[in-house]
């Protein structure tokens, strides 16, 4: 694992998003931090942390800042997070 994919993990699964996209936005480390921060605000309810998950990864998406491909890889990652 490379610097460039080490940052889109959600726990310890890969999200598929490259911790830095070209031009040096960090899209992946974003993914990773927002994981923490929705695990904190959800306060132990997964339904809560699935959905604020699903809504950072929706705004990511409807800024082409991520492919629906990784939307649904940050989805899946986020339901099978404990």
């Amino acid at each position: 694992m490379s610097w460039k994919t080490a940052g889109g993990r959600i726990g310890k699964c890969d999200s598929s998003v490259d911790a830095v996209e070209e031009g040096g936005i960090i899209i992946g480390a974003n993914v990773a931090a927002q994981s923490g921060v929705c695990q904190v605000q959800a306060a132990g309810s997964k339904p809560a942390y699935v959905k604020c998950m699903t809504t950072a990864a929706s705004r990511l998406r409807d800024q082409k800042l991520i492919t629906s491909t990784q939307f649904n890889r940050i989805f899946q990652c986020s339901a099978f997070q404990r």
